[in-house]
């Protein structure tokens, strides 16, 4: 489990660099995410781990997809980020950090911590190029 989450880790952590420069979360990097997530969960547990790495996938890419066509700020990329945080997480580690994010409460408890969402927008506001 230490390499899933170190591999995990890995991912966001150049996503939120690529994106912060780019503005785009790239499919090379969310692609190879997912099936790292799929076989790594099969190696460990066998087929209940790509059941629940499959199921990680799909609650975190579903209710975000259906935001993204609504138009609600979501790019697709972030989409597949999150589905491929659930395959290599499981569907209720991608829950729980779904509502963590969802409801603030990161914020609220610490306010000094940022998302690099946060960091864009306040750049994006002080008139910084990307």
């Amino acid at each position: 489990m230490l390499v899933v989450n170190g591999c995990l880790l890995a991912v966001v952590a150049a996503a939120a660099v690529v994106d912060l420069l780019t503005g785009k979360v790239p499919n090379w990097l969310t692609y190879p995410a997912a099936a790292l997530g799929l076989g790594a969960w099969a190696f460990m547990r066998g087929w209940p781990g790509v059941g629940s790495s499959a199921a990680g996938l799909a609650v975190g890419f579903v209710p975000l997809f259906i935001l993204y066509r609504t138009g609600a700020g979501l790019g697709g990329g972030d989409v597949k980020l999150m589905g491929a945080v659930g395959a290599l997480r499981g569907w209720l580690a991608d829950l729980v950090e779904m509502a963590y994010q969802g409801t603030g409460y990161r914020r609220v408890k610490n306010p000094r911590i940022w998302s690099m969402h946060d960091l864009a927008e306040l750049a994006r506001a002080s008139g910084a190029r990307r």
